[in-house]
């Protein structure tokens, strides 16, 4: 897996934070997370509770191990540092100053572990007044302006149901993560990264956000309806509701086909989509008044071949690719069928190819053997069995990989082997250049691949 012999060392606890380090270890990082001795993750007592486990702790902790320790004593700290010292990565959600506070700052981690991706997830980033506060789900849909576009037209603002802006907060950080990695295969150095709850909702407002900035306009709450698209939104049939979201104008001409409404076509009050959004109730109007007679399997049907909606049954579909939208209830005595505008198509995934240097094979052989000529690393020779396997220069006291998954090596430096490459190389004398010294160093005791030591009573397993 991508991050296969990478360790994180988790400080998280909630949802933010244990959901970032939930998608490393979903990505082969062996986590390892480290919680308070006879208390553990608050969210392990949240939630439904079966046979003694919180399904909501389970789901967002899997394929992680744990360790209790009590970072108020002075033994629980050195074990931590010698945790980090042996880490790749470093996630925790404290409020900026708190792991300063108990002896772990930016120099100290440096000191460490120089080659540390070190990732800090907070409610309002690492500057501005309100640096040091801390900060929940819903405080953050309130503040970033979420709850502001949210909800009905003349209503209050409403929070989003899902905790969005602690999945987008962890989210961000996965891909800090990822991008320190990134960096530190290219220079050796580690890298520090986070993400706030604030700020990541923030960027999520889109468009919203963007016609702020341009107009100074503040947006306003539309309900179901689309702030820069009509027709869009929820409209009522003789047995329920249907959800249509036509957002480019091939979409709403078909849509009109499928409706069989040419006469919203010859409309001047429709010819555009400003002026649709002008006009809004009277479109909504016009396409409902279509839809009156019911929405059965056939109209179902004939939206989607105008590719407009997608399915009504989202169980039966989630596994199609770019099929999404099901079935939801809108009362007891009605149901409602959902469909979605745009479906995307489920074609062939294009084929990868190659780039080749311009003039043949010729040119492009030469321009490999220039770019072996600077590898900071000698080629290991003897064949093409030989070349075919890499050492990880990160941990050298870790196995070999493959080229094709090794993303810290030749490949991530542009370097290709051939069976010939390492008598040339030899004859030039190779050696590694100055971004692999940093790794020639021997590694530490506490790197190499032992059992943790437990330190307090362990936490309780998911299972127990």
């Amino acid at each position: 897996m991508p991050l296969s012999g990478l360790r994180v060392v988790d400080l998280t606890r909630i949802l933010a934070g244990p959901f970032c380090s939930m998608i490393l270890g979903d990505m082969g990082a062996e986590v390892i997370k480290i919680e308070t001795p006879g208390e553990g993750d608050p969210v392990r007592r949240q939630g439904v509770i079966r046979d003694g486990l919180s399904w909501y702790f389970a789901g967002f902790n899997r394929n992680k191990r744990s360790l209790t320790l009590n970072l108020r004593h002075e033994e629980g700290r050195e074990v931590l540092a010698k945790l980090i010292a042996g880490s790749d990565v470093l996630v925790e959600n404290f409020r900026p100053g708190v792991l300063v506070n108990m002896g772990f700052d930016e120099a100290r981690l440096r000191a460490l572990n120089p080659d540390l991706v070190y990732c800090n997830i907070t409610g309002f980033g690492g500057s501005g007044p309100y640096r040091d506060r801390p900060s929940f789900d819903f405080i953050a849909q309130a503040m970033s302006g979420f709850m502001a576009v949210t909800g009905a037209a003349g209503g209050p603002p409403l929070r989003a149901g899902p905790p969005i802006a602690d999945l987008v907060a962890g989210l961000y950080g996965v891909i800090g993560v990822c991008a320190g990695l990134v960096k530190r295969g290219r220079t050796g150095a580690g890298e520090r990264v986070g993400s706030s709850l604030n700020n990541g909702l923030i960027s999520l407002l889109a468009f919203l956000g963007a016609n702020y900035l341009a107009t100074g306009e503040v947006p306003a709450r539309t309900g179901n309806d689309h702030a820069i698209v009509a027709p869009y939104g929820m409209f009522r049939t003789s047995d329920g509701e249907v959800a249509l979201a036509p957002s480019q104008e091939q979409s709403y001409q078909r849509l009109v086909d499928a409706i069989e409404a040419p006469e919203l076509r010859d409309d001047p009050r429709f010819a555009t989509n400003d002026l649709r959004v002008a006009n809004r109730a009277a479109i909504n109007g016009a396409v409902e008044a279509k839809l009156a007679a019911g929405v059965d399997a056939m109209t179902i049907r004939e939206l989607c071949a105008a590719v407009v909606t997608q399915s009504d049954n989202a169980a039966a579909n989630a596994g199609r690719a770019g099929e999404a939208i099901g079935t939801s209830e809108a009362s007891r005595a009605a149901r409602t069928r959902t469909a979605a505008g745009q479906a995307a198509g489920a074609g062939a995934r294009p084929q990868r190819r190659r780039r080749q240097a311009a003039g043949g094979a010729a040119e492009a052989r030469a321009a490999a053997d220039r770019r072996h000529a600077r590898s900071p690393w000698p080629d290991p020779g003897g064949g093409p069995s030989a070349a075919r396997w890499l050492p990880r220069p990160c941990c050298p006291w870790r196995p070999p990989l493959p080229p094709r998954h090794h993303r810290q090596g030749r490949l991530a430096l542009g370097l290709r082997h051939s069976a010939g490459d390492g008598a040339a190389l030899a004859e030039r004398g190779a050696q590694p250049g100055p971004r692999a010294r940093h790794r020639q160093r021997p590694a530490a005791p506490w790197r190499q691949r032992r059992p943790l030591r437990t330190v307090e009573a362990p936490a309780r397993t998911m299972r127990e």
